[in-house]
């Protein structure tokens, strides 16, 4: 009894954090400013009946639904059904790694907020405590009704995980948490929400003024074609830019900084990934803005 009781409510809390992610993920898609066509994916219009986001691609369910079978096994293999269905959380968090590029061989903890939100992290916490009841402590049976909430629980992490790596929610997602790093580390900052211009203009407590665009690449390195389209703009601009992503920079990226460093109005690219590169991104911003 215990066992579906929690099983169910954590099915009810992981739909609940699906649908808010497939939300985020319309928003982001809807009033974003268009990607590359690279960067492009579809999104579900009815997320129960359309095929699911996974990553880069679309699996659309059906009979051979690898989440489909689960629930028929659920009906006369309750273990077995877990076990799968904990296995493809598993492999979901794993791809999820790969493709935000920390290639790990093992995902660290579940509760890395790298491939898992907080509050998914604890839902696939629960899932795990109820995977190795069943298996190590085999101090419960569950039922067809347990197992199926298990199966029907682990799924929507899936989605989840799989919506989370759209690429217009994430590029929203890192471009808002970069432009507050700009802000923290300035007197001054005005984010341009509009199509024509930079992703943002700010200045310093000095009075230098520069602007800031920002490139997120998920996995892909950023190209000197990315930064090229950018310094081809410094000439009608008059002020120094700083170029924001999260891909490592190429020896050829590298190469430009170095030689940027004489010119004027100069230009910079930086990877900034989180608050540990706060104190690289301060300086960059004192060196662009003059």
């Amino acid at each position: 009894m215990a066992f579906d009781t929690q099983a169910a409510a954590i099915a009810d809390e992981t739909d609940e954090i699906a649908n808010s992610i497939e939300q985020e993920v319309a928003t982001a898609v809807s009033e974003g400013r268009p990607l590359a066509d690279e960067d492009a994916s579809a999104l579900p219009s009815t997320p129960r009946d359309a095929p699911i986001v996974r990553g880069h691609y679309r699996v659309d369910p059906g009979p051979a639904d690898t989440f489909t079978d689960l629930l028929k096994l659920a009906e006369t293999e309750t273990t077995a059904a877990i076990l799968g269905a904990w296995r493809e959380v598993e492999i979901s968090i794993r791809k999820a790694t790969v493709e935000r590029g920390l290639f790990h061989p093992q995902p660290r903890a579940l509760a890395s907020e790298d491939v898992l939100s907080p509050e998914l992290s604890r839902s696939a916490n629960d899932l795990l405590e109820l995977r190795n009841r069943v298996v190590h402590e085999g101090d419960v049976i569950p039922t067809v009704s347990g197992a199926r909430s298990y199966v029907t629980a682990a799924r929507r992490i899936v989605d989840a995980l799989a919506l989370a790596n759209n690429p217009a929610l994430q590029h929203r997602d890192y471009e808002e948490q970069a432009i507050r790093a700009v802000s923290m580390n300035s007197s001054y900052v005005k984010r341009n929400d509009g199509d024509v211009g930079f992703d943002a203009y700010g200045e310093t407590e000095a009075g230098g003024s520069f602007a800031v665009e920002v490139k997120h690449r998920g996995n892909k390195r950023l190209t000197m074609e990315d930064v090229k389209r950018v310094a081809d703009r410094l000439p009608q601009l008059g002020i120094g830019v700083l170029l924001l992503t999260n891909a490592p920079l190429s020896q050829e990226v590298r190469d430009f900084n170095a030689l940027s460093d004489t010119s004027r109005p100069r230009m910079e690219v930086v990877q900034w990934r989180d608050s540990t590169d706060n104190d690289v991104l301060a300086r960059a911003i004192a060196r662009v803005a003059g």
